[in-house]
């Protein structure tokens, strides 16, 4: 039982962590200039590939909207 509490709480905590590194990536690459409904979609996201993969798509957009309308965005 505590096993699995254990292993639940780590894995919250590397979604944060995932969820933390796409807004700074795009925080950084947009001059702090993400529009908020970018920020609620990608914190509400529970998915680490999904997550991953935004981070590959933040590096590779020339622009915020270029970012918004990539496949597999949410």
């Amino acid at each position: 039982m505590v096993k699995g509490w254990a292993k639940e709480y780590v894995e919250e905590g590397m979604l944060a962590d995932a969820r933390e590194m796409v807004l700074k990536a795009l925080d950084t690459k947009f001059s702090n200039n993400v529009p908020e409904d970018i920020q609620k979609k990608i914190t509400a996201l529970n998915n680490r590939i999904l997550l991953k993969d935004l981070l590959g798509y933040v590096i590779k957009s020339k622009d915020i909207d270029g970012f918004r309308f990539k496949p597999g965005h949410p």
